[in-house]
């Protein structure tokens, strides 16, 4: 919640027994050996070779950990992960960040696979954010109407410090998609001066001087 957005990153494809990697394999000689038409043999020869890699012996792209990027002013960017137990050591892939419990601090459901000789799992990870702050926060949670959709709409906050935009949008995130929600941090500001909403139609609504701390809820009209 200090204004400055974090980044986090799912990582790793397939883990096997083996840290042995095709990765490299792939990229430096099967890419290189086949030609612009579909070779059916060839590629029965590479279905082969990668089999062994990819059902539980060998890994592609395995134990590769996530990274928690986060935001140091505006400046710069720390990889935060391990310390802050996110990390995971488990073959990750939809990532989503929501407020699940609404005390205004972001949290991060993770979903993850893990692949063995028999069969497939997928884990579902819910990080919650437990981190101490004295700074302040607004979000938004934006609704529907007949023939108006949220996909599209644009969030605006207006502070003493500038302004702050976020947009909703779809496939922001691997087989996943965010909720229609908008979270701002505010740092030290203990007000805004305005809420601004513009909707895909056009509609522009917006609020002034609404409270920090808390959520609004907010409809197409």
């Amino acid at each position: 919640n200090d204004a400055s957005p974090d980044l986090y990153v799912a990582n790793g494809n397939k883990s096997g027994q083996t840290a042995k990697d095709y990765c490299t394999r792939f990229w430096c000689h099967d890419i290189y050996s086949g030609g612009k038409e579909h070779d059916k043999a060839q590629w029965q020869v590479y279905l082969t070779e990668a089999k062994t890699y990819t059902t539980g012996g060998g890994s592609w792209n395995g134990f590769e950990h996530n990274h928690m990027f986060m935001n140091i002013d505006g400046k710069n960017f720390s990889d935060m992960a391990f310390l802050m137990n996110a990390a995971l050591e488990e073959d990750c892939r939809a990532v989503i960040a929501d407020d699940f419990n609404g005390d205004g601090r972001p949290d991060l459901a993770i979903m993850s696979q893990t692949l063995n000789q028999y069969r497939q799992s997928n884990d579902l990870h819910i990080l919650m954010n437990q981190s101490e702050s004295s700074n302040h926060w607004i979000g938004v949670r934006l609704g529907t109407a007949p023939g108006v959709s949220p996909m599209g709409a644009r969030v605006t906050v207006g502070t003493f410090n500038g302004m702050q935009t976020g947009v909703y949008v779809a496939g922001d995130s691997f087989s996943a998609q965010q909720a229609p929600v908008k979270h701002f941090g505010l740092g030290q500001n203990a007000s805004v001066d305005y809420l601004q909403i513009t909707w895909p139609n056009g509609e522009v609504q917006r609020i002034d001087n609404p409270a920090v701390d808390q959520y609004h809820q907010v409809n197409p009209k």
